[in-house]
């Protein structure tokens, strides 16, 4: 047998090995093959393709870069290279190698899609470390939305390269959003990129409708640009579909949204089913994202209009205990999620003082409402009217009229067990009365003809 037999053969074995996935034994035999001539561009190719393919990225950029030696005008090579560069996180060297890559061939629509990958996630790398200036990251972002345009022109029936076009219009328009919160052109600039996303994500959909992550980040698109009910209809299909199909954190993601989307059309009952599922998912991704904290809260005021006061008091001091231990720590991106849930940690005390007020318990024991009274001074008198009449409007929503006039009534009564708690602003006091006779006698009225 020649020589020149016995290195086909090697190779014909390793490429009918890598036909059958079976990487390990097809680099062996490119290897043999290697070792007999050792400058066989394609076999090097071949070789780093099988270690691509076991993740064992290290070693199949050293192969082709030992095939570009050879022949250095190979696409493909350059391509892969960038790919093995990509497994590596190693997203500048990704880029160079695409470049070359579409330098040779430029009409090669997954080079493009794949250099626009990088240049995405180069971005949402910049823009995280902090390192770079704004004009770096948001560079990163509009030319990966430019590289997948490139994608969409040679290759329109990509789904990926659409979902991926509208992640990267999404995440340029909320950071944007997030470093420039002050800037109104930057705030619009945001809101026109989420509708761009959007754009994206139904062009991917009319392709593919069974990608559980398409419709995920649709959903979140339209619930920054506020419009709850498509949010609220994208967010349900993602989990209608295989849940396999769905990134777990998106999926406990979606619920938690579901459940907000339920709470303001006050469909209580349903919007507790969703933030239990989402509990169920809740522990892992609080580490990521504390602002997650405040499904206890809505958890809490849920309970308590469905006149469950013990869950309602769990949560809500559940919320308050993660709340206070969020101030403790003293990094900047904690110190924000703590800006964003004052209101909440407020709130919370407000409910969970109300809760077991109304419950009788000891003034002992009303610490939280004193707390809530003392962070809210100044509002206090439209704080305490919109609540008593926002319960006795839950329970209407409810059809749980009787319940309904009950809250109504007692937001009279209530005053004056409440009273000793407003010492510092007495003279407020028979205002304050009057509204809340007005306001209850009102709805009472309201309810009574409903019944």
């Amino acid at each position: 047998m020649s020589q020149q037999t016995t290195i086909q053969n090697h190779f014909q074995l390793g490429q009918k090995a890598f036909e059958e996935h079976n990487y390990d034994h097809a680099i062996t035999q490119y290897q043999n093959s290697i070792d007999i001539a050792p400058n066989n561009s394609k076999t090097y190719y071949w070789c780093g393709r099988a270690f691509y393919r076991l993740k064992r990225y290290n070693e199949a950029i050293s192969q082709y870069q030992e095939s570009l030696k050879n022949d250095p005008n190979k696409a493909k090579t350059y391509y892969w290279c960038g790919r093995a560069f990509y497994g590596l996180k190693r997203y500048n060297e990704a880029i160079s190698q695409y470049q070359e890559s579409i330098d040779i061939d430029p009409n090669h629509a997954e080079t493009y899609y794949w250099l626009g990958r990088a240049r995405f996630e180069l971005g949402k790398k910049n823009f995280d470390s902090g390192k770079d200036d704004e004009a770096s990251w948001e560079k990163d972002f509009c030319e990966a939305i430019a590289q997948y345009r490139n994608s969409i022109a040679i290759d329109s029936d990509n789904t990926d390269t659409y979902y991926w076009l509208g992640r990267a219009c999404f995440e340029l328009g909320k950071k944007n959003f997030d470093s420039n919160k002050d800037n109104q052109a930057y705030q619009e600039k945001a809101l026109n990129r989420y509708y761009e996303a959007i754009i994206e994500y139904q062009n991917s959909i009319a392709i593919d409708s069974h990608n559980a992550d398409t419709y995920y980040w649709c959903g979140k698109a339209h619930y920054f640009l506020g419009e709850d009910e498509e949010a609220f209809k994208k967010y349900k299909k993602s989990i209608e579909l295989k849940s396999d199909e769905l990134n777990s954190e998106y999926k406990a993601d979606a619920y938690y949204h579901i459940g907000v989307y339920f709470d303001q059309i006050r469909r209580y009952e349903k919007a507790v089913q969703q933030y239990e599922k989402f509990i169920e998912k809740y522990e892992r991704l609080i580490q990521k994202e504390p602002l997650y904290i405040d499904v206890h809260y809505w958890l809490g005021k849920d309970y308590y209009y469905l006149g469950e006061d013990e869950e309602a008091v769990k949560h809500l001091e559940t919320f308050i205990e993660k709340y206070k231990q969020l101030e403790k720590e003293k990094t900047i991106d904690i110190d924000n999620v703590v800006k964003q849930l004052k209101y909440k940690y407020i709130d919370s005390c407000y409910w969970l003082g109300l809760a077991r007020y109304i419950k009788n318990v000891p003034d002992g024991k009303t610490v939280e409402f004193k707390e809530f009274l003392k962070q809210n001074l100044p509002n206090i008198e439209d704080a305490l009217v919109d609540k008593y009449i926002d319960l006795g409007i839950g329970f209407i929503d409810l059809k749980k009229y009787e319940q309904a006039t009950n809250y109504f009534k007692q937001a009279i009564v209530q005053l004056n067990k409440i009273e000793s708690l407003f010492d510092s602003i007495k003279h407020k006091t028979q205002y304050f009365e009057k509204r809340i006779k007005a306001k209850s006698y009102c709805f009472c009225s309201i309810t009574a003809k409903t019944i």
